[in-house]
């Protein structure tokens, strides 16, 4: 179960530094990182997705596939809403959120742990039901502002002033 905690608070502090890489129109829009030509991704996400995979895969020591399935999969849920609570903004309200994603974020987790708990039967169970009902009720609430997609951001290119560098 520890390395199930680790998952989530890896996921959220990996959010807390994707909203200083992003800024608040996420999607790498104000990065100089380059689409990768498919899904819409840029290769700074294909790099972030293999590196979490590895990541999960490894502190699960290669072992229980069911399990370290739902990890990676709580991973991106738990990353993807935590982007979205540090930004004061609606879940399902940004460009690249479909209801299709909504749905699956809210169901396919809920039926792998079904399956993974039948399979280990744990008492622990009750931390991956919290964390998934927690992230159920952000992805469905309007508890904060619609993303808008129109509002100009100035690029970090000038972050720290030249007489402040090196300093």
């Amino acid at each position: 179960m520890i390395n199930f905690v680790f998952v989530v608070v890896h996921a959220i502090l990996w959010a807390f530094m994707e909203v200083e890489i992003e800024g608040k129109r996420g999607w790498m829009y104000d990065s100089p990182t380059q689409c990768a030509g498919f899904f819409g991704l840029t290769w700074y996400h294909i790099i972030m997705n293999i590196l979490t995979i590895v990541t999960i895969v490894h502190i699960n020591q290669y072992k229980q596939v069911l399990w370290t399935v739902y990890q990676i999969l709580t991973w991106f849920i738990v990353e993807d809403v935590s982007w979205f609570i540090i930004n004061g903004i609606n879940y399902r309200t940004a460009p690249w959120q479909s209801a299709t994603a909504a749905w699956i974020s809210t169901f396919l987790p809920l039926i792998l742990m079904v399956i993974v708990y039948r399979r280990v039967h744990s008492k622990w169970f009750v931390i991956p039901l919290l964390v998934q009902i927690v992230m159920i009720i952000f992805i469905w609430s309007a508890s904060a502002k619609d993303f808008d997609a129109n509002i100009t951001y100035t690029p970090r290119n000038n972050y720290c002033s030249e007489g402040e560098q090196g300093e």
